[in-house]
Parts: structure tokens; sequence; C-alpha cells
């Protein structure tokens, strides 16, 4: 009878974990994920904060991705900000996990301690619409091809993200200018 009641506790204590283990798509070919993507929504996060009009740029540099963020302040002609990162596979069976880092490239050395998760959580299969996340579920960004996604797919992901445990009423519309 002892084991059985270690059994519940083990049960009781785990069955959350189990019902948020973060996922991510099973595959990405990551050719077909380079190019230019629009921030649909995002949790509000530090480096970002007064951008609209935001997009994210990504291209093959030799092993590694590079990664252009750019936003306007305040406003979607506002001041333009601009980050540029690298970016690399860390799970070569999916491609689907992925470690990026904004540092100096003379601080290169120090990206395997400076670097976020950059999970790719949700992606059609014509790579217009990817939802973006990582474990601990402070950030999470809804991202597409084009300014603007019909409705029914923008719910199709959020539901899907509150699937996945993330707390879906800090997700916040990216003002866009709409030039598709």
């Amino acid at each position: 009878m002892p084991l059985f009641k270690w059994f519940l506790v083990f049960i009781f204590l785990t069955a959350g974990s189990f019902a948020y283990a973060m996922i991510t798509v099973e595959h990405v070919d990551l050719n077909k994920y380079l190019g230019k993507w629009y921030e649909i929504a995002r949790f509000e996060a530090w480096f970002e904060t007064d951008c609209v009009n935001v997009t994210a740029e990504y291209s093959k540099k030799d092993d590694l991705i590079k990664v252009v963020n750019t936003c306007h302040l305040n406003t979607l002609n506002g001041k333009l900000k601009s980050s540029t990162g690298r970016a690399w596979v860390v799970d070569n069976k999916t491609n689907a996990k992925l470690k990026v880092s904004f540092l100096p490239g003379y601080l290169s050395f120090l990206n395997r301690f400076f670097s976020g998760d950059y999970w790719i959580l949700k992606l059609d299969q014509n790579y217009e619409v990817a939802m973006v996340g990582e474990p601990s579920k402070k950030y999470l960004w809804i991202l597409a091809r084009t300014t603007v996604i019909d409705h029914r797919i923008y719910e199709e992901y959020v539901n899907y993200a509150r699937d996945l445990g993330f707390d879906i009423s800090k997700l916040q519309l990216t003002p866009q200018e709409r030039h598709n």
C-alpha cells in the first residue's frame, strides 16, 4: 500500500507538467523559414518596449543564421530601431529549437552564455504563419509573412498557445503598416 500512495503523490505532482509540455514543430526547413517575418502579436519584452511595425529578417551566414530585428518607436513612422544578432540550431533532428544572441561580433565567444531560446512551436505548411516561444513561457511571438492574418488563423494560434500553457492574457497585437 505505501508504494501505491507514493505513486499517487507522483502522479498528482507531475500531472500539470505533462499537460503543458513544450512541444515544437516536428521539422523546420530552414531555407523555407529564412526571409522576412512581420510580428503579428507578442508578449511585451523589455527589448521591444515602444516598438511597432516590427519585423524579423533571417538569412544564412556561414553555419549561422543572421537575425535582423527592426521596429519603429511609438508610431508607424517613428524612429527606426534595429538589432542584429545570430542564431544557431541546437536540435538538428527538428531544426525547431534554436539559440539566439545579440552580442556584438567581437563578443561572440560569449554567445553560449548570453543567448536565448527560440523555439518554433507552430508553423503552417506553407511557412506563412509561425509561433515562437521558449520553455519558461516568458516570451511568445506570432509571426507572419504579411502584416495581417485572418482572424480565424490568429485565434487558432492563440488557442494553441493557451494549450501549451502560455498566459494569453499577456498577448498584445503589434501595430503594423498595411503594405502587403
